[in-house]
């Protein structure tokens, strides 16, 4: 399953006392005139190699790109604001404007972080090249921030913190936001970096999180690199053991390789840590039938045998939790009542003398091919399963309303 959270936390930037309130009163006055002056002062050779100009320009530029109102005097004020940051830092020999310029990043980054969530959010919904191009250039702004900040990022992770945003996620973002524009290269270098493979298992959780595991791996199988994505997805169910879309995840990698033995394995240990997530059972009753198929090929029919047993089972405890998502369970009930129709039909065919063989098989099949014909009345599949079942059980009236309703 692919999905993606909207993210709705917000960080608000907070100001810290200036110790160059001098250097301020330069600047006294609307923006957009500040602007002008920052600008002038930037660009005059006789002011343009002084940490104090970029200081003033990095401030402005920062207030430039919090205000809903001047925003729009640059088309990326931010940008220009980490520059001039970068520029004051180059300058600032005495480190005179130190922490001004730690002040400044602390506002800058919270705003940075913002516009990314917002275009972001936005891309999400309109699916726009554009929009994402938006979001991943204010998201690479606000790493460049706290690379400016070097040692001193501690400042804007615990800023960060405090707002219970985890700065990883933005890795996350990125990486969904390059699969996305279908650069999958940078896209892996994105996922990576959440992903930690021989770390002990709570500090490679501290660093990660489990959709990176989940769209790495995705990634991989596209590029045909199944080995890879073993491994990832293997790492993932073992940090994240309750994660329904990882545990899908390496099933259905275990299927594309015919890797019956781990497969099997984590059909277990998957139905004992999750026996109440109906979407999981759904999956791992179709493997375990999956399992069953594949067994047979290979000619081991008690043990195609055993598997179509555990997949019968497990759809039925599945169904036994009596879904709210009618679709779900729509897809229980029939997927268990095909399996148990097309047991009969075989058993039939098999042995038509064996009558109470195929006869136990579609009368197990019958309440479930009759709930599915509840939820959806014009299902002709459905209805001819259940009008044979009924023929074959001698139960003329219900095989005449189903006969109504396919002829009529």
């Amino acid at each position: 399953m692919r999905f993606i959270i909207l993210v709705i936390v917000s960080l608000t930037s907070f100001n810290l006392f200036s110790q160059n309130k001098d250097a301020l009163k330069l600047i006294e006055g609307r923006l957009t005139d500040a602007k002008i002056t920052v600008d002038k002062m930037c660009s005059n050779p006789q002011t343009a190699n002084n940490a104090q100009s970029w200081y003033l320009k990095a401030y402005v530029y920062t207030e430039i790109a919090k205000s809903e109102v001047y925003d729009n005097l640059v088309q990326f004020p931010g940008k220009e604001a980490l520059n001039a940051v970068t520029k004051c830092k180059e300058f600032d020999t005495d480190k005179k404007y130190y922490s001004d310029i730690v002040n400044i990043c602390l506002d800058l980054g919270p705003t940075l972080y913002n516009k990314g969530i917002k275009k972001y959010n936005r891309a999400l919904k309109s699916n726009s090249a554009n929009d994402y191009n938006l979001a991943l250039n204010y998201f690479t702004d606000f790493y460049k921030v706290m690379d400016v900040l070097g040692n001193d990022k501690k400042f804007i992770d615990q800023y960060i913190e405090y707002n219970n945003v985890k700065p990883n996620s933005v890795f996350l973002y990125c990486g969904y936001i390059e699969e996305k524009l279908s650069d999958f290269e940078k896209a892996k270098e994105f996922y990576n970096k959440l992903i930690d493979l021989k770390s002990d298992k709570e500090t490679a959780k501290a660093k990660g999180m489990p959709l990176a595991y989940l769209y790495l791996s995705n990634i991989l199988l596209k590029q045909n690199d199944v080995g890879k994505a073993t491994i990832i997805g293997k790492r993932g169910v073992e940090l994240y053991p309750d994660n329904s879309d990882l545990i899908i995840n390496l099933v259905n990698i275990y299927k594309k390789t015919d890797n019956v033995d781990d497969l099997s394995d984590l059909l277990e240990k998957s139905i004992k840590n999750n026996s109440t997530d109906e979407k999981l059972l759904f999956t791992l009753a179709k493997s375990y039938n999956s399992i069953s198929k594949l067994f047979v090929k290979r000619g081991y029919q008690s043990t195609a045998d055993m598997y179509k047993k555990k997949a019968v089972e497990t759809y039925k405890k599945a169904i036994n939790l009596h879904p709210k998502d009618k679709t779900m369970d729509f897809k229980l009930n029939y997927n268990l009542g095909v399996l148990l129709y097309n047991s009969g039909v075989r058993a039939y065919k098999k042995n038509y003398e064996d009558r109470k063989t195929y006869v136990d098989f579609l009368t197990d099949a019958m309440p479930y091919l009759e709930k599915c014909h509840f939820y959806d009345k014009n299902n002709r599949r459905v209805m001819n399963m259940l009008m044979m079942v009924y023929q074959t059980l001698e139960m003329s009236d219900k095989q005449k309303q189903i006969e109504d309703q396919l002829y009529k």
